[in-house]
């Protein structure tokens, strides 16, 4: 098996893996299109690698968690003056 045949298999393992890692970024406290950023990047990372981890779906999720414990907050919009409190965008 050549390099770009484990990257294609890495890459597929893990996209399998998609719907629950953004379901932990949710828990993590991310809105679903943070959480889905926050993904790409960590699938970025991965495939950019120039050796496969040992263990790539343990990697993933390491990097996924620090990823999203890293990722900026979002910011908080102008207040609705109907609700008296800041909005979340």
């Amino acid at each position: 098996m050549d390099e770009s045949e484990c990257r294609i298999g890495a890459r597929a393992s893990n996209e399998s893996h998609a719907p629950q890692i953004l379901l932990y970024g949710r828990a993590l406290g991310l809105g679903h299109s943070e959480a889905e950023d926050v993904l790409q990047e960590t699938f970025l990372a991965l495939m950019q690698k120039d050796e496969e981890p040992e263990e790539p779906r343990h990697y993933c999720l390491r990097s996924f968690r620090n990823k999203a414990l890293n990722f900026p907050p979002r910011p908080l919009a102008a207040a609705d003056p109907r609700a008296g409190s800041p909005l979340l965008v």
